[in-house]
Parts: C-alpha cells; structure tokens; sequence
C-alpha cells in the first residue's frame, strides 16, 4: 500500500509564511452583491398604501422588486424626479429590514408604521451608472473609481513637467525689512497692472503654451480647425451675441414687431391651429394668449414674436391635466454624442421644426384659447374678417406651446415618425437619441 503526503500544521505555517502579500494598486473586494450604485431616500409616510405608492413586479434576473410606477398622491409619488432616477430600479432595503420579495416591503412598511415612523429611508438600486451629477440634488459629483483615475493623471503630468522644467537662475534681491527702522526709508514700491493684450507670468511659458495650443490644433481634422477659427473670431467680435427680449409696451407701436405678429398667426392658420370663432361653452376652459418677443442678435437681428398660451397654476386649474412628462437628452449624452463626431470626423446635420408642437395632435381634454388685441387687430385688419364678438372664444385642434402637455405629445409625434415611418430605433439608455445604419 502506497502511503500519502499529509500537511503537518507546521508546513502550513511554513507555507504561509513564504507567501507575502504584494502591493495592489486598487483594493478589490468579492461580493455576491450585483449592486453597486445604490440612492437612498427618506420618504414622508402617510396614508395606508401597502407600498407607499410603489407599483412593483419581481425580476426574475436580479431577484428583487422591481419599480415600475408610481402611484399618484402617494408616499413615493413626491419623490423629486422619480421618473428619472428610481423608475426601473430594485427596492434592497427598507430602514433595517433587507428586502428580497414584494412581500419583504409590505411587512417592512407595516412594521416602520407600527413603530410611528414619520419618514422611511428605501434603498434602490440603480441598473444604470449614475451621472457626475447628483440625480436629485443636482451636485456634480465623483466615484471612488474615478479618484484613481484623477490620480493617476495628476502624477503623469507632475512627471512631465519635472521632466521639461529648465531651471531657472535669478538674482536675489535685496531683503527689505518688513519694519524700516529709524534711519531707514518706508520703501516705496509700484505694482505694474498687465493690459489685456500682454501676457500674464513668465513670457517664456506664455510663448510655450501659445505654441503647443497652436501644435493641437494643427494636428486635428480641417472641420475642427475651422471651428477653432471660428471660436477665435467669436470671442474677438465686439458686438454681442445675445438675445434681446422686449415687452408689449416696447413694440405695440413698431410695425416691424407687428407684422411679426402676424407672421405667427399666419403659420397657425396654415397648420390648422383654431377653429372659426364661436361663443363660449358652458363650463369650457378657455386659456389666454401670452407673446413673447425676441431679437436675435447680430448680424441677424431679426424681430421674433412667438404666440403661446398661458399654461400657469392660474389657469391649469379649469382643466383636467394628464400626463406631462416628456424625454428630453441628458447633457453628458449630448457632449458624448458630439465628442465622438468630432473624434471621427463625421459632419452633424441640423434641422428645425418651425412651430414643433403644432405638428401633434390636441391635448386629451377639450380647451378653447381667449383672442386678444394683437389676435383682433389681425383677424380684421390683415385678414379682413368680421369683428369677433366679445366674450367668443376659438377651439385649439393641436397642440399648443404653453399648455403642460405640448411637449410630451410632441415627442410621441416625432417618436411615431422616426420609428414607423424611417425605421430608425431609439437608444437603451437615451429615449431621445435615434440611430440607423441603412
């Protein structure tokens, strides 16, 4: 019979103390947790919903609630923002209590109530790697992971510049004391400003700079370098580049703004907007109008009057608001989108729908928009119409800029026409960016 090796407690120690432990750059930790970004949240509790308003559906994949809606007027619906940060995330713990199942939150939230808890703190667990900035809060932010990389970069460019640094000599000038004594002078000393065109600090650094900025452009695409061009004449352009918005006070008595006025109210009737005047209905909502006027700066300076009404609190109360959420393209997504067209050499193409939200249909619930002077002057004097009566009003057909539902019909409008008409296919991650390879 053949006789086996065992491993006396003494070899063990032996081993182990041959085996040393080796400088890491990054401490790594195994864990069965798949979640890594997590939010928490202190929501104000009231009401008897078993899940404070979570609509939930367990995920198979992940093992845990998922949230897919919330309901109105409850716990959770008061979250800021909720569709954009926690909408599609795992609920992993409630206060103290882990949660693995719907049934955990439900027994979770009845035991936070059973001990009068005002606010419940959930934790949720997000699929998608948050932003730099703060979902909620709106603070830039930064990842332990994102330190390293910081870090790494610092110490290269320390590097470098040790490495490129000539030393430099310069005489030492003569020490003057902070307090003249009695038979010295209160020195006196004069401090040059440097004007805007002279180089502020070394000229010799600023001459080193200067031609490795110039290097860097010269190296890009020909499309980047007119853009750098262009940037450069921009910034030395004297005249502004901004905006000018007016009242109706300022403009009533310029015909300039005035036939911009009705230059708006032409493309409505072109696109259908309003049905003939008619007298109120009773009990209808009827919204007035509100103009914005606004110049563009030079060298176009045309003169732009924008017709909308006026969705305030004032009057959203005389109607039966829906749904008002609409998509719109975070700004890290559109500086990447951009980043990368620039990296590639692609040329961007731009488009703009004049008078978007006309182009979707009306709102769910019927309103009707209340004329006012500038509507009147136009209706009788460029169109020759007769007068409307006082107290008339016209129905809205399609969508109009103002009213807290416009943008989410829009984006359904223009999402139908990508989709359906020239196949293209919205991203996983960016409802708003479209893409196509045929």
């Amino acid at each position: 019979m053949g006789t086996s090796n065992h491993h006396t407690p003494n070899n063990i120690h032996t081993a182990a103390a041959i085996i040393q432990p080796t400088d890491m750059p990054y401490n790594i930790i195994l864990s069965q947790d798949p979640f890594d970004d997590t939010l928490t949240l202190a929501v104000k509790d009231y009401g008897s919903h078993t899940t404070m308003g979570l609509i939930l559906n367990q995920c198979d994949n992940r093992n845990r609630p998922k949230i897919i809606n919330i309901i109105p007027s409850q716990p959770c619906s008061r979250i800021k923002n909720w569709r954009t940060t926690i909408k599609h995330g795992y609920v992993t713990q409630v206060e103290e209590y882990p949660i693995q199942t719907i049934a955990d939150i439900e027994h979770a939230v009845q035991e936070c109530r059973r001990n009068n808890l005002s606010h419940i703190t959930i934790e949720i667990a997000l699929d998608i790697k948050p932003t730099g900035i703060h979902p909620t809060d709106g603070i830039p932010q930064l990842f332990a992971d994102q330190l390293h990389i910081i870090q790494k970069h610092i110490h290269d460019i320390q590097t470098q510049h040790n490495a490129h640094q000539e030393p430099q000599y310069q005489e030492q000038s003569p020490i003057i004391p902070l307090i003249p004594t009695e038979t010295d002078e209160a020195p006196t000393t004069t401090q040059s400003i440097p004007s805007d065109t002279e180089p502020v600090g070394d000229p010799k650094t600023f001459e080193i700079t200067q031609q490795l900025q110039n290097n860097f452009i010269q190296a890009q695409h020909p499309v980047i370098r007119q853009l750098f061009q262009v940037q450069n004449n921009t910034a030395q352009a004297t005249e502004t580049t901004e905006s000018k918005r007016f009242t109706f006070k300022q403009i009533k008595d310029d015909n300039e703004w005035i036939q911009s006025c009705y230059q708006q109210l032409d493309q409505y009737e072109e696109q259908d907007m309003f049905e003939k005047p008619q007298p109120k209905p009773p009990g209808a909502a009827a919204w007035p109008l509100v103009w914005t006027f606004i110049q563009k700066p030079p060298p176009d300076n045309r003169k732009k009057a924008r017709c909308v009404i006026d969705g305030s609190k004032r009057w959203r109360k005389t109607i039966t608001i829906r749904n008002t959420y609409a998509n719109s393209l975070a700004t890290d997504s559109e500086r990447l989108f951009w980043a990368l067209a620039a990296k590639n050499g692609l040329i961007v193409a731009g488009a703009d729908v004049s008078n978007a939200f006309a182009e979707a249909p009306a709102p769910g619930d019927t309103f009707y928009i209340i004329p006012d002077n500038i509507f009147r002057q136009w209706w009788m004097q460029h169109k020759n119409r007769p007068p409307i009566p006082s107290g008339w009003v016209l129905k809205v057909k399609y969508a109009l800029q103002g009213h807290p539902e416009s943008p989410r019909l829009w984006e359904h409008h223009i999402t139908r026409i990508l989709k359906d008409k020239l196949q293209f296919k919205a991203t996983h991650h960016e409802p708003c960016l479209y893409w196509n390879m045929e």
